[in-house]
């Protein structure tokens, strides 16, 4: 959470984005579990209006995925910003989570892909508190299997979270943590609020 927390702090008028990199597992009863180990920053290109809408750059994402499959890894989610605004999934945010639900569906119809979304400057949060919202499209139950309507079969599911006590995570965290700041160097809309 530290690093999607920083990252989101780097532009206080556009969003952000990156991936989650982890394991999906299976538990003695066959439910699934997603297990998020590491938020991995992607480069954004620019869009029609940054504010409410941010795409990843494509040679980022590669890139991305190549070092997270060097650490053992899969992507299984995404996360991005809301920068001033509360972390609720918009439209949009619900329609590009179910694409990527539906491009990593597996033949038992389990779509292991989750999001979260940080908004750092919510001015309805004290004192510089990020909000982080996980979330998930459930779709299956309604249509019974078969592609789902967003606007009529979707709903936002919240996700249960639980924190890991990885000790090499405070060295992954800086190592993102500076190239975050390296990226942003002077563009950096947030230096004057510290």
């Amino acid at each position: 959470q530290v690093v999607m927390d920083v990252h989101g702090f780097m532009s206080f008028s556009k969003e952000i984005i990156g991936l989650l990199g982890g394991r999906v597992e299976r538990t003695q009863g066959g439910r699934p579990v997603v297990r998020v180990e590491e938020a991995f920053p992607v480069r954004e290109i620019r869009t029609e209006d940054d504010t409410i809408n941010v795409e990843m750059d494509p040679e980022s994402e590669v890139e991305v995925r190549a070092k997270m499959a060097d650490a053992g890894l899969i992507a299984v989610g995404w996360y991005h910003s809301h920068p001033s605004f509360p972390a609720v999934p918009s439209v949009i945010d619900l329609t590009n989570q179910l694409r990527y639900q539906r491009l990593v569906r597996e033949e038992d119809g389990l779509e292991p892909w989750i999001a979260a979304i940080v908004s750092p400057y919510n001015k309805t949060r004290p004192a510089m508190e990020s909000e982080l919202t996980y979330f998930y499209v459930d779709a299956g139950a309604r249509t019974g299997g078969k592609d789902a309507e967003l606007d009529r079969d979707c709903r936002s599911m919240a996700l249960d979270t639980a924190t890991s006590e990885n000790t090499a995570f405070a060295a992954a965290a800086m190592s993102k943590i500076k190239m975050i700041k390296e990226w942003y160097g002077a563009e950096w809309e947030g230096a004057s609020l510290w």
